[in-house]
């Protein structure tokens, strides 16, 4: 369907559409203005029904969930205002805006989110949704797309949501005779759905859809479907597998065993209530209450039970929330800027493999007109450090005291987001020049080129 930008859609009020802000396998968003009192709302078009061969049932069906979703006023929701239909076949719904940005822009833009940050989403969004789950109100298409966050430092704490109820089930996409199930449309369905259970419990799904929007904003994949558009190894994968575990990407155990709860594939194993889910995801992260914690010990969190045992926006980079740059007391996530400058700190700190391959500086090292050259590469790395490799430290800005790092990646990457805006590293092995480097955000998803030159003093 043609870019409608630009366009105006004429029902009781008037919306001018501003911008499209993405267009997926079955649905355009459009940022608009509804006239004439000026309010910003959102669009959302189902312009690939008709091809995709809707009957008319559907189209009905979408109509009457976005009527009920229109009569729901709850805090932090974005509430549907409007229905109609460009033509036949091709509904849309118009739900309240709110300045700011989507999640997924947001990830879009810095790869994953800090542990505080994803407790600060997941609090706030439980809550949003046992609030509509007491009212019989469900999302059931919970994906970062529709979680909005506004402006300022305290943007996922006053996160909001949209789309409740109204996107398509999968079985409705399954009746769609020309329809593909590419990633944007499943990412939200829980395993059960999948195995063709006839009534799963639509809050234990909103709770497997929050587990696993913590999972990629912690790491930067979705459990299952890793690839944005292909959609086919996660439907083999979700259908029979357990989501791998946060753990084996380097997000602590604690954190990884309350996300893994979530994502149990049996609904009865996932916590209790939303509640359960945020309040364990914050003493994983932070640790118990000071307070608490002097009154009685904290029970620890319930360790999921073994697999075995169960049968687009354009985002706006002043209004984006930006990580914390305080210490904080949990590691980061391995991925992102991260991973970038983990790789290439961690190859720089292994550095003996290349100069054991070189040969180690002799006499006629003076006469080379340069020193070996060590390009760092962002992916594809397998590091084996013999012998030792050169030591690395890095130096206080004000007092200039060095400080011996540990050579792997997860000790620099504690190191990195202490909160620094900069690093400076002292890179130095026997013979040659001690060499610094400044690490800035800015290098993230560069090569790095390191040159070493012969120690001659």
């Amino acid at each position: 369907m043609e870019n409608l930008q630009g366009g105006t859609l004429a029902l009781e009020h008037r919306y001018h559409l501003d911008r499209r802000i993405s267009t997926e396998s079955l649905i355009s968003r459009y940022a608009a203005t509804q006239e004439p009192f000026g309010l910003p709302v959102q669009v959302v078009i189902f312009e690939g029904l008709p091809e995709a061969g809707a009957e008319d049932a559907l189209i009905e069906r979408i109509r009457n969930s976005a009527e009920r979703a229109s009569h729901q006023r709850m805090e932090g929701v974005l509430s549907v205002v409007d229905f109609g239909e460009l033509e036949r076949g091709v509904p849309f719904v118009i739900e309240q805006s709110a300045a700011g940005t989507s999640l997924a822009a947001v990830l879009e833009r810095r790869g994953t989110l800090p542990p505080t940050e994803v407790v600060q989403l997941v609090e706030r969004l439980a809550a949003i949704l046992e609030r509509a789950h007491k009212r019989e109100l469900f999302h059931g298409a919970l994906t970062a797309r529709w979680v909005r966050l506004p402006e300022g430092p305290d943007a996922f704490e006053r996160a909001t949501l949209s789309f409740f109820s109204v996107g398509l089930t999968l079985a409705e996409l399954r009746a769609l005779p020309h329809a593909a199930l590419t990633t944007d449309l499943v990412d939200a369905y829980a395993p059960e759905i999948f195995a063709g259970d006839e009534a799963p419990d639509p809050a234990a799904a909103d709770q497997w859809a929050l587990g696993a929007l913590a999972y990629r904003a912690l790491c930067g994949v979705h459990p299952y479907f890793d690839d944005p558009i292909d959609a086919s190894e996660g439907l083999v994968r979700i259908a029979s597998e357990p989501a791998p575990k946060l753990e084996e990407l380097g997000v602590e155990e604690a954190i990884s065993s309350v996300i893994d709860r979530a994502l149990q594939r049996d609904p009865a194993r996932r916590w209790p209530a939303l509640s359960d889910f945020a309040r364990e995801l914050r003493l994983a992260v932070h640790g118990p209450d000071p307070d608490t914690a002097q009154a009685s010990p904290p029970s620890p969190a319930a360790a999921p039970p073994a697999e075995s045992e169960a049968l687009d926006e354009q985002p706006d980079a002043t209004a984006l929330p930006q990580p914390p740059r305080g210490p904080t007391s949990v590691s980061p996530r391995p991925s992102g800027y991260l991973l970038t400058l983990a790789l290439a700190l961690f190859i720089l700190s292994n550095l003996g493999w290349f100069f054991f391959a070189m040969g180690k500086p002799a006499d006629d090292a003076q006469s080379q007109p340069e020193g070996p050259t060590a390009q760092v590469l962002t992916s594809g790395l397998q590091i084996h450090s013999e012998p030792p490799g050169a030591r690395l430290y890095t130096l206080s800005p004000e007092s200039g005291e060095e400080r011996l790092l540990g050579a792997t990646p997860q000790a620099l990457t504690d190191f990195v987001f202490e909160g620094q805006q900069g690093v400076d590293f002292v890179l130095r092995l026997e013979g040659y020049q001690d060499q610094t480097l400044r690490v800035e955000e800015s290098l993230a998803g560069q090569d790095l080129r390191i040159t070493l030159q012969p120690d001659d003093r």
